[in-house]
């Protein structure tokens, strides 16, 4: 918490914060909290959460490894995190999180009566659009995973991926590619590039291209929680997904109609196989994505939804002439 706060930062928001002038205030992610709740009082606010902390951080412990020492320094943040989320919990006027399995936790572990919206991660069409050419894809059957290549659960989705499902697929499909494509990639994950049909790019200007290349998108996520913007966008440019059950959580896909779900190694290699190996089953769950992608992810239907709740909330927190 303290690693985000600026003092500069806080007197811009201090001048501007004055009672009366604004009627909400919409903040991003628990760590902009302090900045605003000195004017809670005259000027609500709600938070919009990419993730929840705790509950993000908490499925790290139980995935990653670390030392004896390291976990126990964690252990002691996790107690000073579940105090804070608690806070915003009871302060805020709403927190709007990514996903149904998010408004689960907070209720279940921070506070039962939290006020919590659930509203998905969206994606812009125009932009994420399905090919025009029909040959964009590659000759070869290629596999894309895609995302900032420094972020933990993308790693370590990558070391599951290649510890334990790579293998499994060269068996059955020895001529696929693997391409990763997302901007910092660490040591190990340039590492991954150095085995035959691995490519790692590292940033690229647009990502647009690398997904009409791939045949299917895999995202063998073990740490959920916040964002799953790969997932959307996939689906929203034609690229069909095979995904685990956490990568997926909160998206409301069905496993065969617009994704296909699996969660060890042997059924997760199973199904990139499948899909890569059956083409009508990969364009019905493209088409199917498609679909989904544009009756429920597209922006304006999204932000209209979240603009007509905060309507709502606003009317709700003004006090009324009686009161005055």
């Amino acid at each position: 918490m303290q690693h985000w706060q600026s003092p500069d930062v806080a007197q811009a928001i201090n001048r501007r914060l004055t009672p009366g002038r604004y009627d909400l205030v919409h903040i991003c992610d628990l760590v902009l909290m302090p900045y605003v709740l000195p004017h809670k009082h005259h000027t609500p606010f709600v938070v919009d959460r990419s993730r929840v902390d705790l509950q993000f951080q908490i499925m790290e412990h139980k995935t990653l490894r670390f030392s004896t020492r390291d976990r126990l320094l964690r252990w002691e943040s996790y107690a000073k995190l579940w105090l804070y989320e608690k806070k915003l919990a009871r302060e805020s006027l709403l927190e709007v999180v990514c996903g149904p399995d998010d408004e689960v936790f907070l209720h279940q572990h921070v506070d039962p009566k939290a006020p919590v919206m659930v509203v998905a991660n969206g994606v812009d069409l125009d932009y994420f659009h399905p090919a025009s050419a029909p040959d964009s894809r590659a000759a070869e059957p290629t596999v894309i995973f895609c995302g900032a290549m420094d972020y933990s659960p993308n790693v370590d989705a990558l070391r599951w991926f290649f510890e334990s499902i790579h293998e499994k697929l060269l068996e059955r499909l020895p001529g696929v590619r693997i391409l990763i494509v997302g901007k910092n990639p660490i040591a190990e994950v340039q590492a991954y590039g150095t085995r035959p049909g691995v490519t790692v790019t590292g940033g690229v200007p647009d990502v647009r291209p690398y997904y009409r290349r791939a045949w299917l998108q895999m995202v063998p996520l073990r740490i959920g929680g916040g964002t799953r913007l790969k997932i959307v966008e996939s689906l929203a440019i034609g690229t069909p997904v095979v995904s685990t059950t956490i990568g997926a959580q909160g998206l409301e896909l069905k496993h065969g109609e617009n994704i296909l779900l699996a969660d060890d190694p042997e059924s997760f290699a199973s199904e990139i196989f499948r899909a890569l190996s059956d083409p009508a089953l990969l364009r019905r769950i493209e088409e199917n994505g498609i679909a989904t992608a544009t009756d429920r992810f597209g922006w304006p239907a999204i932000g209209a939804r979240l603009a007509n709740h905060y309507d709502t909330l606003i009317s709700k927190s003004q006090p009324t002439e009686a009161s005055h």
